[in-house]
């Protein structure tokens, strides 16, 4: 049966438009980012004028802006900002309301959304978003956990301590990392806290206390170290050994010794490398004999120690069994 003209001549003109209508659907959508983008650079560049508070024009930009590209901004930005222009912003920013715009985003189901509240909640360093942002250490989301740690790294509200000590405490979904980075920054102020549940502690809890205690550096810990280097753990024997060596504190320098003869070579080579932290010669002797030990990492860790210790390096490296 031949096919009428018009009917090949319509199926021809559909088969040639296909095309335009399927570009016109995947070109439309990319209008909307292309125009955000647009104006995040417009508020960004308006935004970089000045370096003290901000004029009436770049007050009122920021009135009238979509939170969303706002916050875009400030996550690109605000560090680049001199601190009379991050101040400016961060008061205008909490007159707006934008704290109770973060909280309501930790919500989100998209963690790049949980991101950005969590590092606005530190940029705006409000304690009302302390108590959500320990709740995001435990988010699936490295990012979001990420960026929960380093706002309240920022914040820095005494407040956090308890809570995040008590994390240690009790094995939760809390990244341990992540409480360790936020105790650190919060100094001396943590030290106490810390030593009154270290006793209270399961093992890897105790292992991750002492090394917050030695990044610290506070002369508090000392004692707690130094009885941690007889903890029936070996990981919890290692991290003291490291912490007293990474504190220089010389007093150790006979404990140390004595822990070259632990039973776990771990625990051994920490203790020479720890001793060659301290630079005390009083463990000259013992870190000789530790470069006769067992296991290649001892005898490795003494001979770094000893370089170290007398300033001359490459001591008959120890070679490695196979």
């Amino acid at each position: 049966m031949e096919i009428p003209w018009w009917v090949a001549a319509l199926a021809g003109i559909v088969l040639a438009l296909l095309p335009s209508i399927f570009l016109v659907g995947k070109v439309r959508p990319r209008a909307v980012p292309d125009k955000q983008m647009a104006e995040i650079a417009r508020l960004s560049n308006a935004l970089s004028r000045g370096s003290g508070a901000l004029s009436y024009k770049q007050i009122r930009l920021i009135e009238k802006a979509e939170p969303s590209m706002v916050m875009r901004v400030i996550q690109n930005d605000f560090f680049e900002w001199s601190r009379e222009r991050q101040g400016a912003v961060v008061n205008l920013l909490a007159r707006l309301g934008y704290v109770d715009l973060a909280l309501d985003q930790i919500s989100s189901q998209n963690y790049q959304k949980r991101a950005q509240a969590a590092e606005m909640l530190g940029i705006l360093q409000s304690p009302s978003g302390v108590m959500p942002l320990i709740d995001l250490l435990s988010d699936p989301e490295e990012e979001v956990r990420w960026a929960a740690s380093a706002a309240l790294c920022r914040i820095q509200e005494p407040s956090v301590i308890e809570p995040l000590v008590k994390a240690l405490e009790e094995p939760t979904e809390v990244t341990p990392a992540r409480v360790a980075e936020v105790l650190i920054s919060m100094g001396s102020q943590a030290v106490k806290p810390l030593l009154d549940a270290y006793p209270h502690m399961e093992e890897k809890a105790r292992g991750i206390c002492l090394e917050i205690l030695g990044q610290i550096g506070d002369n508090q810990a000392v004692e707690s170290l130094i009885n941690g280097i007889r903890d029936e753990s070996p990981w919890v024997r290692s991290k003291a050994v490291q912490a007293l060596g990474e504190m220089r504190v010389i007093e150790a320098g006979p404990q140390l010794v004595e822990v070259l003869q632990d039973p776990v070579p771990e625990v051994r080579a920490r203790a020479a490398q720890a001793l060659g932290y301290l630079k005390w010669w009083g463990a000259l002797s013992a870190l000789n004999e530790a470069r006769k030990d067992s296991d290649w990492l001892v005898r490795v860790s003494a001979n770094q120690a000893l370089a170290t210790l007398t300033g001359k390096k490459n001591q008959n490296s120890p070679r490695r069994e196979t």
